[in-house]
């Protein structure tokens, strides 16, 4: 399988640096057990007929997804990378406990995956910084 492209996170959270991790998926399930059905169920979704099948982009198309200044995620578009068609823009909040799934590379042999209302609760109460992505749990 070639590298797949990652959806998009627009960071506007101070306390938190995402550095050179990307998105690749958001869960509701519990990490522990098998996550292969356990994607959120998001309301919105992308155009099919502007999806553009490629190696790189077997789904068609990606998400963008913004992190705004009160810790609120919320998915905010979908792009269609190599085709001429323009994105769409939607507005969709990210409720409850979900997990991200973050990883340095697509082939990357660990990747990161937290609880963002436990993480955002943490870092409310602890006054956590940018250092709090080292010691996340990997899996």
């Amino acid at each position: 399988m070639t590298a797949q492209c990652p959806d998009q996170l627009i960071n506007h959270y101070p306390p938190v640096d995402f550095a050179e991790l990307s998105l690749y998926r958001i869960y509701n399930g519990d990490i522990a057990g098998d996550l292969s059905n356990e994607t959120y169920p998001l309301q919105n979704s992308s155009d099919k007929t502007k999806h553009g099948r490629f190696s790189a982009c077997w789904k068609g198309f990606t998400r963008t997804y913004e992190l705004a200044a009160d810790g609120r995620l919320s998915l905010t578009g979908f792009e269609y990378p190599f085709t001429d068609n323009k994105g769409d823009t939607t507005s969709e909040s990210i409720a409850g406990d979900f997990w991200l799934e973050l990883r340095d590379e697509f082939f990357g042999q660990e990747h990161t995956s937290l609880l963002w209302t436990a993480l955002l609760s943490t870092i409310r109460r602890n006054g956590l910084l940018k250092t709090i992505l080292p010691g996340l749990h990997h899996r």
